[in-house]
C-alpha cells in the first residue's frame, strides 16, 4: 500500500502514532511498545533502517514459536533502494508487519512480512489497516499523515473492541 500525502509533520505523525500504539497495548495485556531513541547522526550511519517504534508481545504467543513484532518507522525519506535490504533485515528478525511513514510522494506503506517474503498491502477503501500480526490494532492511514490523533485513536478503540481483538487477548495468556 502507498498513500499520497501531502505536507507531512513527521514529528507529530510519530507522536500520535506512538499514542495511539500505546492505547493499543494498554487494552492488549501481554504486548509491549518499545520507542526507539537513538541518536539520528547514529541512525543515518546505520547499514539498515532502526525502527522508532516496535510492538511486541512479551514472549512468544501460544500459536507461534517467536514472537509477534510491528514496527513502525518515521524518516523525512523515502524507502527507495533500502526496501528490499530493510524488508530482508526485518523479516530475518521475525517482524511480521512493517509500516514506513517518509518524506516524497510515498507518504506511508505498509508491509506484510511472512515466511522472509515481502508484500506491500493495499490500503483497504476507508483507509483504515487491519493487522494481521495485531487483531484490534487498527491505523487510520488518513488521519494518520493528517496527525489527526483523536481520529486515530477512534480507530485503535474500535478495532480493541472486536471479537476478534478479545480472542487474541485471550491466546496470549
Amino acid at each position: 500500500m502507498v498513500v499520497v500525502m501531502q505536507e507531512l509533520d513527521l514529528a507529530r505523525a510519530c507522536e500520535v502514532l506512538t499514542e495511539a500504539l500505546r492505547a493499543y497495548v494498554r487494552a492488549t495485556p501481554g504486548t509491549l511498545l518499545s520507542i526507539d531513541r537513538l541518536d539520528p547522526q547514529l541512525a543515518a550511519q546505520a547499514a539498515v533502517e532502526i525502527p522508532d517504534l516496535l510492538l511486541h508481545v512479551v514472549g512468544p504467543s501460544r500459536d507461534s514459536e517467536t514472537p509477534l513484532q510491528f514496527v513502525a518507522e518515521v524518516a523525512a525519506m523515502p524507502l527507495g533502494r533500502a526496501t528490499e535490504a530493510t524488508l530482508r533485515h526485518y523479516a530475518h528478525l521475525g517482524v511480521g508487519e512493517f509500516l514506513h511513514l517518509g518524506g516524497g510522494p510515498a507518504g506511508a506503506e505498509w508491509f506484510v512480512l511472512r515466511h522472509h517474503r515481502d508484500g506491500r498491502r493495499e490500503l483497504p477503501a476507508d483507509g483504515v489497516l487491519h493487522s494481521e500480526e495485531f487483531p484490534g490494532l487498527w491505523i487510520d492511514v488518513p488521519a494518520l499523515l493528517r496527525a489527526d490523533g483523536v481520529a486515530l485513536q477512534a480507530a485503535v478503540h474500535a478495532g480493541v473492541a472486536t471479537a476478534d481483538h478479545a480472542a487474541f487477548c485471550r491466546r496470549l495468556h
